[in-house]
């Protein structure tokens, strides 16, 4: 584990996801409270509310769905790297599916829905062509 504020070289698998959504860092004994900047499918990074002195350890993480508690996305992670109040983390398991579906409406709900356009691009705009008549 790093905690300096150099976040060094980029070894991520997978791409991320710009997210911003309300989560909590859940420490032995303590809940605080965070945001989520991002995620992929090896973990995320964390704005938390207050700095932390990253240890061993255990730690999860909540991000919230909706306004039932019970709705939240709850997983086990290990912390990368902590640097002031941001907090790099990998899931220790893979999230389930069921977690990925309420990840992916949360981005949706954010940026709206995504459209993967597959082949060629339509025409957006036909640029009016004046006829010239030539003159005889």
């Amino acid at each position: 584990m790093y905690n300096r504020d150099d976040p060094g070289p980029e070894r991520r698998q997978s791409g991320r996801t710009r997210l911003r959504a309300a989560a909590a860092l859940i420490v032995p004994g303590r809940r605080i409270a965070a945001r989520l900047e991002n995620a992929s499918r090896g973990g995320a990074l964390l704005y938390l509310e207050e700095e932390v002195q990253a240890g061993g350890g255990p730690y999860a993480v909540s991000i919230a769905f909706g306004r039932d508690p019970e709705e939240a996305i709850s997983a086990h992670i290990r912390v990368v790297q902590a640097a002031r109040r941001l907090m790099r983390i990998e899931w220790k398991d893979p999230l389930p599916p069921e977690d990925w579906i309420k990840l992916r409406q949360l981005i949706e709900r954010e940026f709206g829905s995504l459209t993967v356009v597959e082949g060629r691009l339509p025409m957006l705009v036909w640029p009016s062509f004046q006829r010239r008549s030539s003159a005889g």
